[in-house]
């Protein structure tokens, strides 16, 4: 199967069988096109050649952490990386190939900001 199919899978098969919402899908769909094109050009390959099998932490932090260098929030990167982990979890449940990308996004923390202070 490749990248593209098993994006498919999880899009069509788990998120209509779950009933998610569109933009629940929509979400997930963003987060893996980001990922999928930060991968690409982070691994200088194109999109078509990125096997998920060598998807690891050190490429979802870099990946959290250019979001934020495009001054994206935190609450958007903690989004996404919860998007990631929905995806990534369902996968490694499927496929033995995505065991280690699944470990690596699961133990990965959100991360915290600064609370904004309360208005008066």
């Amino acid at each position: 199967m490749t990248t593209y199919t098993h994006i498919r899978d999880f899009i069509e098969v788990h998120c209509v069988q779950k009933g998610y919402s569109p933009n629940t899908v929509s979400s997930y769909a963003t987060a893996l096109h980001q990922l999928l094109a930060f991968a690409a050009t982070h691994q200088g390959r194109p999109v078509h050649s990125l096997d998920f099998s060598h998807f690891d932490s050190a490429l979802f932090l870099a990946y959290l952490d250019d979001l934020e260098a495009q001054g994206n929030s935190i609450a958007t990167r903690n989004q996404r990386l919860s998007a990631l982990r929905t995806v990534f979890v369902y996968l490694g449940a499927q496929h033995c190939s995505f065991l280690v990308p699944a470990a690596s996004v699961a133990q990965m923390s959100k991360k915290r900001g600064s609370v904004p202070p309360a208005p008066k």
